[in-house]
């Protein structure tokens, strides 16, 4: 995606370096300490077990006109592989927009109830929560999307240390273990390589958009002092 703003910038005509930053700053301490009771119950009850973690911003049921753009059936897969093979798991999954309509509430109810049938109470749903304090209480942060730009979720989760298994539907931040999209198999065993990998202490996918942003505004200064 940011090679394709480049690559749109650039045919405008303009022919000084073209940078694109990516649209992430790091969750400050403040926001990462905050957490609704009821989700930092359900975290504590599962302490020791591995915290699996997604972010999806609007649930669209497919008979509506919607697409499942951030890979619930894919997850609800993803369930049932690790379920089989005696995975210890537990799953959160954060719904910014709360569902607007019967059509909505319905396609929440119906997968949650699934998904529920699979695991109990090992999977907690966070209604309007701020997604970036449970992305890093976790192990493993999820990406099934099926079309995606650069997330920012991504780089939430890679901020903290947090492992990222991804589709490949979009260029990835370096360490992302990843996964043809839609492919529940090649889901599971991304999942489990990321599950054995020790929690890192910060992402390694180079330059912040924060140093960037700074460097850029330090040449600009220098130039014009010069």
């Amino acid at each position: 995606m940011n090679d394709a703003l480049r690559v749109a910038v650039r045919s405008a005509g303009i022919a000084t370096p073209v940078s694109v930053i990516p649209a992430f700053l790091p969750p400050s301490r403040r926001e990462l300490g905050q957490i609704s009771p009821g989700t930092q119950a359900w975290l504590d009850e599962g302490c020791g077990e591995p915290l699996l973690s997604a972010a999806v911003y609007r649930v669209l049921p497919p008979a509506f006109g919607g697409t499942d753009v951030y890979g619930l059936g894919v997850i609800e897969g993803l369930a049932r592989c690790l379920q089989r093979s005696g995975t210890r798991f537990r799953l959160a999954i954060m719904i910014a927009c709360r569902p607007e309509g019967a059509a909505e509430e319905a396609f929440l109810i119906d997968w949650e109830r699934r998904v529920r049938a699979l695991i109990g109470e090992r999977l907690h749903i966070a209604l309007g929560e701020q997604a970036p304090p449970i992305i890093a209480r976790s192990d493993v942060f999820l990406r099934p999307t099926t079309a995606d730009g650069d997330s920012v979720s991504v780089r939430e989760a890679a901020s903290t240390g947090v492992s990222v298994v991804a589709s490949d539907a979009a260029a990835r931040p370096a360490g992302t273990f990843l996964f043809p999209v839609g492919d529940v198999a090649a889901f599971d065993v991304a999942v489990r390589d990321a599950l054995r990998h020790e929690k890192q202490c910060s992402e390694s996918s180079g330059e912040s958009g924060v140093d960037a942003v700074i460097r850029i505004y330090e040449s600009v200064l220098a130039s014009e002092s010069a």
